[in-house]
């Protein structure tokens, strides 16, 4: 993560406080976009002390590369550095509370468990616990409508749009999605919660032996869920450290 120091006010850059190296450079570029979600060129120049035509060359690569997208006149974040900072996020808020509810569901059932978070219509897995032969394995991504994750995730999206961006964390007991396919396995996906405004998942997965379309096996799910959610909606988790407060205008 950029630390806030690194940030280059327009009076320090009209006394040539912009710093040589260019790993710092990318620093003061991005770190721009904390308070901004879209910057100009100038805007960019201004705020890093950087001249313009070194600027536009740096924001050039930085779109190449992914880590920044441009759309008209103007520079916002990139999936790229998006994808970087979601996953690191949430392995180091999960690993610690998380991972260990993981584990104990798939002690208790015996099924592949899986948590993934939504982006746009897919969803990305972000852990596993179970058979390491059995997909889809972490990091990747599926439709949403081809996963019960995705389809409780889609249907929890749905219902706060209808009312009208309502915050819809109010807990995983009425949302719960059942799953089949034709080699016999069985998916029970439950909403969990949001963490950073992604709305996360989990979901258990097993022969159809194993896993019935019903509340009793529904249960550690939803169990386990709203303990993920309990964390999820933690001060600790909830809370921005050192988010850095809005710049006054004169």
């Amino acid at each position: 993560m950029i630390s806030p120091h690194h940030f280059v006010s327009p009076s320090q850059s009209s006394h040539g406080a912009a710093p040589p190296s260019t790993l710092d450079r990318v620093s003061l570029v991005m770190d721009l976009f904390r308070d901004s979600p879209r910057l100009t060129l100038t805007d960019v120049s201004r705020g890093t002390g950087i001249p313009r035509t070194s600027t536009l060359r740096m924001l050039d690569h930085l779109v190449r590369i992914g880590w920044l997208l441009r759309r008209g006149t103007e520079y916002e974040l990139g999936v790229t550095l998006a994808e970087f900072g979601a996953l690191a996020l949430y392995r180091n808020k999960f690993e610690l509370v998380v991972a260990p509810l993981l584990r104990e569901l798939h002690r208790v059932t015996g099924c592949v468990v899986h948590l993934g978070a939504l982006e746009g219509n897919e969803v990305r897995y972000l852990e596993k616990v179970g058979s390491p032969d059995f997909p889809p394995w972490v990091g990747a991504r599926v439709p949403a409508q081809s996963s019960a994750i995705g389809k409780v995730l889609l249907a929890a999206a749905q219902r706060s749009a209808v009312a009208g961006g309502a915050d819809h964390r109010g807990g995983p007991e009425s949302e719960v999605a059942f799953a089949s396919c034709v080699t016999g396995f069985r998916w029970i996906g439950v909403h969990v919660g949001a963490l950073s405004g992604v709305d996360v998942g989990l979901s258990v997965s097993g022969p159809a032996d194993r896993v019935r379309f019903d509340q009793l096996h529904a249960a550690p799910v939803l169990m386990a869920a709203s303990a993920i959610a309990q964390y999820l909606s933690s001060p600790q988790v909830t809370r921005r450290p050192n988010a850095r407060q809005p710049a006054r205008r004169a």
